[in-house]
This record gives C-alpha cells, sequence and structure tokens, in this order.
C-alpha cells in the first residue's frame, strides 16, 4: 500500500508531497555490459525501511511485474544471462512491513556485445558508453587534442592519439575500466592509428618523419617503413595485417605487408585523400578525396568512383556484413549510404551535424557524433533514429568497439 501522509512529515522521501522525491525512490540508473545489468539508486535513510523491489518490463510483458528484492541499506542490483539487443525496462520502489512507496522513474537499457567510445572536443575526455549507447559507463580525462581513436575488440582497450600543445604526441592505452596506460609512446607528430587485431600491433602514421612505425601491444617498435613522402592514413586488412598508407604529397595510396617486406604502390591517383578504410572481408579498400570516393581492390586496381551527390565528402565508415559504405558529407551537412557496388542507397538529412561515423557490427547500427548537436545518435540501418544520448559538450570522435569484453 502507498506511504500515508498523515503521521509523516513532509520531509520524509517517501512522502508523495515531498516536493523533491514525490514520494517516490531517486536517481535510479542502469548500465550494461555484455549480457549483464546493473542497477543503482540513492539510498534512503530511514529506520522502518526493508529494502526495494525491483520491477522490470520486457517486449513480451503487457506491463511492470515484481522482479526481485533489494535488501537495505543496498542500493544496487545486477542480473547476468540476459538476451542481445531486447529492451529491458526497470523501475524501483522502497517498502517495509507495513508500506511501498510509489515506484521511481522507469530507466530502458539494451545489452549487447558492444561498447562505443566517443571524445569530448572541448573537455578533452574520452567517454565510454553502453551498447545501445544511451548510458555513460566512464569518463576519462588527462587528454591535451585527441586525433585519432581505436577501440580493440579482443583486448577491450582504447588507443588514442593525443597531442599536447601542438608540440608532443604520445599514444596512450585506455584500459576496458577507463585507467590510462603509464606507458606512453611519444611520436613526432602522427596523425592516424590503425590496430591489427588479431597480432595486437597498431601502425602509426607520422608524416613530419615520413615514416610508418608498427608497435606491438605494450609499445615497442617492431619496424618502420621510409619509403614515403608524407603518410597521413593507415588502415588494416584484418584478413592478413597488411596496412595501406594515404600519401598526402604524392596523393597515392600504398599497402605494406603485415611483417614490413613489401610496399606496393596502387597506380590509381586520387585528389586529396582525407579518409580512408579497408573492407576486411573482400580487401577492398575507400578513399575519400576532395570531391569524390573512390574504391580499389586489394592489389590497388581500380573498381569504381562516387561522384554525385558528394561535393565534399569528408569521413566513411563500411558495414563488413553487408559490404555498404556510410559517407559524411560535409557541405550540406548530410549523411549518404551506397552499395558495395556504387549505387547511392539513401540520403539522410536529419537533424546532425556528423562530426564522424561508426558501425555498430552486431545489429548495423551506425553512431553518429554530432559536435555542435551536443549528441550522439544510434541510427538503423535504414537511417532512422533510434535513440541518442545528449549528456555531452561537443562529441567528436566516435569508435565502437565491436564484440566487446566483459568488463
Amino acid at each position: 500500500m502507498l506511504v500515508s501522509c498523515t503521521d509523516r512529515e513532509r520531509s520524509n522521501p517517501l512522502d508523495p508531497k515531498n516536493l523533491v522525491t514525490l514520494g517516490r525512490p531517486t536517481g535510479l540508473n542502469v548500465i550494461s555490459i555484455q549480457d549483464t545489468v546493473f542497477l543503482n539508486w540513492d539510498i534512503l535513510k530511514l529506520n522502518d525501511l526493508a529494502g526495494y523491489q525491483i520491477y522490470r518490463r520486457t517486449g513480451v510483458d503487457t506491463g511492470f511485474v515484481s522482479h526481485a528484492f533489494v535488501s537495505a541499506p543496498s542500493n544496487t542490483f545486477r542480473e547476468f544471462g540476459l538476451a542481445f539487443d531486447v529492451e529491458y525496462e526497470y523501475q524501483i520502489s522502497a517498502g517495509g512491513d507495513t508500506f511501498e512507496s510509489l515506484r521511481s522513474e522507469v530507466v530502458k537499457i539494451i545489452p549487447g556485445p558492444t561498447f562505443t567510445w566517443v571524445t569530448e572536443k572541448r573537455s578533452q575526455q574520452v567517454i565510454k558508453l553502453t551498447h545501445d549507447s544511451r548510458h555513460l559507463i566512464l569518463r576519462t580525462e588527462r587528454f591535451s587534442t585527441i586525433i585519432d581513436i581505436e577501440p580493440n575488440p579482443i583486448t577491450g582497450e582504447l588507443w588514442v592519439l593525443d597531442i599536447f600543445a601542438g608540440i608532443e604526441s604520445n599514444l596512450k592505452k585506455i584500459t576496458p575500466n577507463g585507467k590510462i596506460d603509464d606507458h606512453f609512446i611519444p611520436f613526432d607528430r602522427p596523425t592516424d592509428v590503425s590496430l591489427d587485431y588479431n597480432s595486437n600491433t597498431i601502425w602509426v602514421a607520422d608524416p613530419p618523419q615520413s615514416t610508418v612505425t608498427k608497435l606491438d601491444s605494450i609499445g615497442n617498435i617492431l619496424f618502420t617503413v621510409h619509403t614515403f613522402a608524407t603518410p597521413i592514413l593507415v588502415t588494416t586488412d584484418q584478413r592478413n595485417g597488411n596496412c595501406w598508407v594515404a600519401d598526402s604529397q604524392t596523393n597515392t595510396a600504398s599497402r605494406i605487408l603485415s611483417d614490413g617486406s613489401e610496399v606496393m604502390k596502387s597506380g590509381v591517383q586520387f585528389d586529396s585523400i582525407v579518409s580512408m578504410e579497408v573492407n576486411s572481408v573482400n580487401g577492398s579498400v575507400w578513399l575519400v578525396g576532395a570531391t569524390k570516393v573512390v574504391k580499389i581492390d586489394e592489389n590497388g586496381d581500380f573498381l569504381l568512383e562516387i561522384n554525385s551527390p558528394l561535393t565534399s565528402p569528408e569521413k566513411l565508415a563500411i558495414n563488413e556484413n553487408s559490404g555498404d559504405v556510410w559517407i559524411i558529407n560535409e557541405s550540406p551537412a548530410n549523411l549518404y549510404k551506397f552499395s558495395s557496388s556504387g549505387e547511392m542507397l539513401l540520403d539522410v538529412a536529419g537533424p546532425f551535424t556528423p562530426a564522424d561515423i561508426s558501425v555498430n557490427k552486431f545489429n548495423n547500427n551506425l553512431l553518429v557524433s554530432d559536435v555542435f548537436g551536443h549528441t550522439v545518435y544510434r541510427l538503423s540501418s535504414d537511417g532512422e533514429i533510434i535513440s541518442f544520448f545528449k549528456d555531452l559538450t561537443f562529441p567528436d570522435l566516435i569508435g565502437v568497439q565491436n564484440q566487446g569484453r566483459t568488463n
């Protein structure tokens, strides 16, 4: 039954006429990690409080059902073995031997095997979001100017390329629980990094040194390739560990074998390469130029070119499940989706100005960071907005940690 107001003061948090709590538990928060959901809420300090009733609803339920009971003074709850990509809703109430409060506000979560990493442009923080990108897991600070991030789907770590005062550059590694690895790796002025997931190694493009360097998982140099003029972008073919390099001075793309023994330059000439990504299913490479997007095969041979309706393409993300490619067009600020054969499938002019995009390979969702809208959006493969996260200042770089770990 509901709390009686006659014998309880208005300062009682369970009084329905309490102007702060409205008579219900407050601060209910939810996150998920893999198939586990974690709830926590504000502690209530009442002598006659026995605990908290957990209510849950899924898509098969017509309403909320009593699910579990947590004895006071605990204010946390977790449950394991939940289905991926299924939405769970939770409420809680507080109760004693003779009363039960009104229920809290509802929180919703969709568990899954991935996470989303986002950088904030103003605060220079790195943020980790849940699989559904609706809830904050952690924030990590101690960065200066973040210019690239690379999630590792096998270890759960995140590599961060950070520049201090425009002079000193460091490659830092963040653990799955948000701690920065103390082993910083200094470079001159690198512009891009790319992970080889299978060997847990990382490629680094360093234009001032005209080099591409390969490091092991703790930052030791394995070898350095010196055959470039101004290497600005790197991307890894996860089938074999080979690295593709974009050179801004020669406007060419080259492939380095995983052991560094051979460099093969594509015969295709590009115009001012600004973004590049490998489809690790078939080895094809998509390159974004100033006015067009070009696709080459694993041997560097020309496959196709996309011009219209692109006016100023900026970044791209490949859905390796379908072969489709998403492209950010800077002006006007649109998202385009093309098939693997270059056919335009979607033109998405959403309520956002995309800064970066990343594909969730588990459910084919597209994650979009909107700097000026202070929001991260999650889009379906059809370009429809599914959900968003707004507790951000200026979200910039974004990367999905596919096949996420349990921590």
